[in-house]
């Protein structure tokens, strides 16, 4: 195949020079092929961003980016086909040179969305945007000058160990294996969905991601403490180090954990989610330690921040030391 060619994807005529797309829309095979021999002697004939700008709709790079995620077996990718299906319902038509950071806030402002819920579909927006600069579609975002919400962070949904207990005690041993591990460890249920026989290093007793944490992007090194020790060990045990810890039903990552819960659930009436583990320990060991460095460590947070969300387990300990305090001796 030549270096510089065209061909035609749902609709549109393309013009591949290596491995740059260039968009030439919707026209005829004729004038795709005139356009090519044109560029052949000429390859400042098209004005990249000129024809890009004012080219592509919304849609059509909504429509490529979901692609790409679905080709890398993206984890959200149907949140993120639902946020995207939301913002083409008004932004759809609209080319992407075109779309600006008045008329995405007008559009939030009036559909009334929350903080949190607007970081996702700013994000949803970025990263459909960070394919089109990677395309040449466009050189730069145009929505980098909206100023993103802040979002207050919430009290962790902590579950006493009791009603932990009890939850567990619903499931059938194989099935609460990997709740144990959020408990006993604090990981997030999509490092544990994750991990496999050859993060687990029995003889250190440390758990070894083999990935970045999805949050902080940085490889937390995890202690195994006497309690969850048999389990890893019993996980392992005649498996290869490539094999998954909680495995799909064809062996590949596991989605999540929530179908379990949802089954003890209807049996205790006790409503939790795989999250409520990670910050249940949380919790726990602050609770026990009074330290936020150290339960920073152990939660593996970047972010002092994210582990003061778990201080108001101080206020009893609070209380008891201000009641302590005193003069000695007393005047």
């Amino acid at each position: 195949m030549a270096s510089i060619h065209y061909k035609k994807r749902d609709g549109v005529w393309y013009l591949i020079d290596r491995k740059k797309w260039i968009r030439l829309g919707p026209i005829r095979q004729q004038e795709a092929k005139k356009v090519l021999l044109k560029y052949e002697t000429d390859k400042t004939y098209l004005k990249l961003d000129m024809v890009y700008d004012h080219a592509m709709t919304f849609r059509e790079l909504a429509d490529e980016y979901l692609e790409k995620l679905e080709a890398i077996r993206y984890r959200t990718l149907e949140t993120r086909k639902i946020i995207l299906k939301r913002i083409c319902e008004t932004f759809g038509k609209t080319p992407i040179g075109k779309i600006n950071p008045h008329d995405v806030d007008v559009w939030f402002k009036k559909m009334e969305y929350k903080p949190r819920t607007v970081v996702q579909y700013l994000d949803a927006f970025k990263q459909s945007y960070k394919l089109a600069i990677e395309k040449k579609y466009l050189t730069d975002y145009p929505l980098r000058s909206f100023k993103r919400p802040k979002i207050p962070h919430a009290i962790p949904r902590y579950e006493s160990p009791e009603n932990i207990a009890t939850v567990l005690k619903a499931m059938t041993p194989e099935a609460r294996l990997p709740y144990y591990i959020m408990f006993y460890t604090g990981l997030r249920p999509s490092t544990v969905a994750r991990m496999k026989v050859g993060s687990v290093d029995l003889g250190k007793r440390v758990i070894l991601p083999e990935h970045e944490d999805v949050k902080t992007h940085e490889a937390h090194v995890v202690e195994m403490s006497d309690e969850v020790y048999p389990y890893f060990r019993k996980l392992v045990k005649g498996r290869g180090k490539d094999e998954y810890l909680f495995p799909s039903k064809t062996g590949g990552q596991r989605g999540n954990f929530r179908s379990a819960l949802r089954r003890a659930e209807t049996k205790t009436g006790i409503k939790i989610t795989p999250y409520q583990f990670r910050h249940s320990f949380g919790t726990g060991i602050l609770n026990q330690t009074g330290d936020l460095r150290l339960t920073q460590e152990v939660m593996g947070h970047k972010d002092i921040r994210s582990t003061l969300v778990y201080a108001y387990t101080l206020r009893d300990r609070k209380k008891a030391a201000i009641n302590k305090w005193s003069l000695k001796p007393k005047l």
